[in-house]
């Protein structure tokens, strides 16, 4: 009682009216602290938030690593363990994680909104280190097996896990460093994506001259089961270091929101507009190394140009003591970008980002040495991450509730299965066998171009219609965000008094 006392007085001493007062004292009984909420959870001070930041980096990790490292798995399986097969058929096997990745955001938003996040965070790291290991005693020349522990097995875990561990990051950081938050959580990604090849190349590849093209079974089943223990260990950590955040708010399913959120314009064209982005953001995560390479660069410096380094074939024997440039300027991007979207606003850097991708993408057209092919990966990795966590940042940003939050990020996810699936053909397509690179280059320019436009319509759209404020809410949604409530309703009352 003593604390709503003294933000009734405080807010009186501002001169701000009555009623907003009352709201304050109303919001004070329902979460216990009105001011303090803001120092505990949302100024980003406690340690279960951060903790929790580290449980969802490692997850990051995990399944961005394993994401990105599939083109050292394609090309060993087409060489050696699936040479029986076809190009295409051994696709499969790394596009169905790529599709439970993006595909399953909404079914584990859902499940994370409804408060198991835990639960299916446990089970989903039992399914991965068992697929994980069930890969290691797969038989060569049964593609049925390898699919089955890989592409099944894995996707599944990944898709239940991926959009669900940044929103628990949210729920801690509902306003204050919510976007560096998410940026420091995502960079797991980033670092997941260049130290994962480079582990399962070193261990596929181990104890080979440099001459040799391809590995052998044994190799591919020990580098399998040490990739499995380093996944095992940062699952385990994960979910040591989860910590959750339990509020009042009533559990309503989630397929009565799924509409409404859909009608929200401003977040219907953040997901249109990162949709069309991404086909464009495909273009330096699978062909930056064979562009360096049709250009007559060091094939050592090709396959630094970018971690995922699809179709590599040989090791590299100080490849340890490299830094592939694209991850870690993604990394920083996802950092710096981030930090600077908590003080001017995720939609205006989101903009920026996208901006300078486009901008780099057609760049790459006059590239022909080593310098600039280095500079051109450097500045692309850097917008590419910003953009990859800025629009997570938004997305969550304008939710209503704390129970819609993981549902938002799901379905933003949902939106980027089209290009995820379609994004690598489509590009390889306009490549052709002659390797003319202006036509995906043009193409993945224009498409980040394009999707900056409806960045800037959103922006215009939120000008004009501010996003909901959480007293809109239902009582039961409100209790963790009451200072955001009050800073919503003294805004507005003072542009009533104004007018």
């Amino acid at each position: 009682m003593s604390l709503t006392s003294t933000t009734e007085t405080t807010r009186t001493d501002s001169g701000l009216p009555e009623s907003i007062n009352q709201t304050v004292e109303i919001d004070s009984e329902k979460n216990g602290v009105a001011s303090s909420s803001r120092g505990d959870g949302d100024s980003g001070a406690d340690w279960r938030g951060w903790s929790t930041v580290f449980s969802a980096w490692c997850v990051q990790f995990v399944t961005g690593g394993h994401v990105n490292a599939f083109g050292v798995y394609e090309a060993f399986y087409k060489e050696v363990y699936l040479s029986n097969e076809s190009t295409f058929t051994i696709s499969w096997i790394g596009s169905v994680p790529i599709v439970c990745l993006v595909g399953f955001g909404v079914l584990s938003g859902a499940m994370f909104d409804r408060g198991y996040y835990r639960p299916v965070l446990i089970g989903a790291s039992v399914l991965y280190i068992f697929s994980n290991f069930m890969l290691s005693i797969t038989e060569a020349h049964h593609w049925y097996q390898v699919f089955l522990s890989q592409g099944v097995g894995m996707g599944l875990a990944m898709g239940a896990i991926s959009v669900p561990s940044l929103a628990s990051v949210c729920h801690h950081f509902p306003h204050h460093h919510r976007s560096l938050a998410l940026g420091i959580a995502s960079s797991g990604a980033a670092f997941g994506g260049f130290i994962y090849p480079i582990m399962l190349n070193d261990l596929i590849n181990l104890d080979r001259s440099l001459d040799e093209d391809v590995g052998t079974p044994e190799t591919f089943r020990r580098g399998v089961r040490i990739s499995a223990g380093v996944g095992a260990g940062l699952l385990g950590v994960a979910n040591v270091l989860v910590r959750e955040r339990k509020g009042s708010e009533k559990r309503v399913w989630t397929h009565t929101r799924i509409v409404p959120i859909l009608k929200d314009w401003k977040f219907f064209l953040l997901c249109c507009g990162t949709a069309i982005v991404y086909f464009g953001s495909v273009f330096p995560s699978v062909y930056i190394q064979l562009f360096a390479a049709s250009k007559g660069l060091p094939p050592k410096f090709s396959f630094f140009t970018v971690s995922s380094s699809l179709g590599t074939k040989r090791v590299l024997s100080d490849i340890s003591n490299q830094l592939p440039i694209f991850n870690a300027a993604s990394a920083l991007g996802r950092l710096i970008l981030n930090f600077l979207a908590d003080r001017f606003g995720c939609l205006k850097v989101l903009i920026v980002a996208t901006i300078g991708m486009g901008a780099t993408l057609f760049g790459f057209i006059g590239i022909g040495s080593v310098a600039e092919m280095s500079l051109g990966s450097l500045f692309l990795g850097f917008f590419v991450g910003g953009f990859n966590a800025s629009c997570v940042a938004a997305a969550a940003g304008w939710s209503v509730r704390r129970t819609e939050i993981g549902t938002r990020i799901g379905i933003l996810s949902f939106f980027l299965l089209v290009p995820s699936v379609a994004g690598p053909p489509i590009n390889g397509a306009l490549l052709t066998g002659r390797y003319i690179w202006s036509r995906p280059i043009i193409f993945s320019g224009m498409c980040a171009m394009g999707g900056a436009g409806l960045y800037i319509v959103t922006r215009l759209v939120e000008r004009r219609k501010p996003a909901i404020g959480w007293h809109e809410a239902e009582p039961e949604d409100e209790g963790t965000y009451g200072s955001a409530r009050v800073s919503t309703v003294a805004s507005r009352s003072s542009e009533k008094t104004e007018g």
